[in-house]
């Protein structure tokens, strides 16, 4: 089943709740699960399908599919951009793949421009 979901950002004021703000940035995601800011402002998400997208002045775009094992509690999960990610474009991501019908997490340096550059393989997953 495809859910809809959207990702909010909350504003949090110094007085009360009843203070706080909620944007929706990006919606129609499919069961998102991390985050990662650019220093530009640029708001990266993955969903567990294997998609990564970019969120930049209101407009989401994918910037790659990866080919992943969305069964279980696998699928593209992790996200971290690169320390000089506005010079290199590059970030890592952890999801799972089949590796001969066998499960494994697979950390992954991804070039945005370029596409998966190295990928080293974990423990299978629980």
């Amino acid at each position: 089943m495809t859910g809809i979901v959207a990702v909010l950002v909350v504003l949090l004021g110094a007085s009360t709740i009843a203070a706080q703000q909620v944007s929706v940035v990006a919606g129609g995601l499919e069961v998102p699960w991390a985050l990662a800011f650019a220093s530009d402002g640029r708001l990266f998400v993955t969903e567990r399908p294997g998609r990564i997208g970019m969120v930049e002045g209101g407009r989401s775009t994918t910037v790659a599919t990866l080919g992943v094992a969305a069964r279980g509690e696998g699928g593209l999960m992790g996200l971290a951009l690169d320390p000089r990610f506005t010079e290199t474009g590059r970030l890592y991501v952890c999801y799972t793949a089949d590796k001969g019908g066998r499960l494994v997490n697979r950390v992954v340096a991804h070039d945005t421009l370029m596409g998966e550059a190295m990928a080293a393989d974990m423990a299978p997953p629980a």
